[in-house]
């Protein structure tokens, strides 16, 4: 840790006015000088304010003083070791105030160059982690927005929109689209026989059997009622019926908590300058169909 006093002039000991320069560290940059036992010896106005105590009260006292009753004191100690093996120690920390308030500092720790002791700067960045915090709990509920309460699958306002940017791109690039367009056979009955939540059971065991064989890519949602989609960027209308068939055997092979069940399909590819209305339209004609000529099958229009 020692250095030849020469060997990396710093900036301070450059500075043409020292008698200047220190009140205002003293004011605004928080500084902690610990002996060995990690108790207090001096801080900086900065620091003392930060902490919400007066300079007298934090001289001679543990710096645990400020430690958040949260953070555990294993984690504490481990922080005073690296110090004591003359390591520095960085990290974010939350600390408590005198009155109870929580901060969050950017914390530094190093051992002080001859001597026993140590210096601890910290940074109140509590802004800054609160701006994160409410950016992450806006993308939470704009996730949640999206997403349909039963299946946990995407909901009809996400498909909306995912259906007008893709077809969007396709008319841009000119590259295959294609729309599969699903319905549970039989529901009605099921819902009668077994009962609404059995009838819920199904649905979501059925979303989460075709969200797994999806492509990335692919953005799959609950349309209403027991009806899904499946948009397929890239995909031709062949892919999209070979997709669809590997989709319905494995609905019918899959045992489900009531047994049986199919699911008919409607497979339909975006042509070049049509609004996506008409591509559900079309799509929904092909399910129709299927269902119309004995379920459990693929239809591509």
């Amino acid at each position: 840790m020692k250095k030849h006093p020469d060997q990396h002039p710093t900036f301070f000991q450059n500075f043409p006015d020292p008698e200047f320069l220190f009140p205002v560290l003293d004011q605004h940059v928080c500084l902690c000088q610990l002996d060995a036992h990690g108790v207090i010896g001096n801080v900086s106005t900065g620091f003392a304010r930060l902490c919400g105590y007066d300079r007298s009260e934090l001289l001679g006292k543990p710096l645990s003083l400020i430690r958040h009753p949260k953070m555990s004191g294993k984690h504490f100690q481990r922080i005073w070791e690296m110090a004591l093996a003359n390591e520095r120690w960085e990290g974010e920390l939350k600390i408590l105030t005198r009155d109870g308030r929580q901060i969050w500092v950017d914390s530094y720790l190093c051992p002080l160059p001859d001597s026993d002791g140590y210096i601890a700067v910290l940074k109140d960045v509590t802004g800054h982690r609160e701006l994160e915090e409410t950016i992450i709990k806006l993308y939470e509920v704009k996730q949640l927005s999206m997403l349909d309460p039963l299946t946990q699958v995407y909901n009809r306002y996400k498909l909306s929109e995912t259906l007008k940017k893709e077809t969007t791109r396709a008319q841009r690039y000119r590259s295959h689209l294609s729309f599969i367009f699903l319905d549970v056979d039989h529901f009605k009955a099921i819902n009668d026989e077994h009962g609404h939540n059995r009838g819920d059971e199904v649905l979501r065991q059925i979303a989460e059997l075709i969200k797994n064989m999806l492509r990335q890519s692919d953005t799959f949602g609950r349309w209403g009622g027991e009806e899904f989609i499946i948009v397929l960027p890239h995909a031709s209308l062949d892919d999209a019926s070979m997709k669809a068939e590997q989709l319905r055997l494995a609905v019918e092979q899959a045992p489900l908590s009531i047994g049986s069940i199919t699911c008919s399909f409607g497979v339909t590819e975006y042509q070049l300058g049509e609004p996506h209305d008409q591509l559900i339209q079309r799509a929904d004609r092909a399910l129709y169909i299927a269902k119309q000529t004995g379920r459990n099958r693929v239809v591509a229009l």
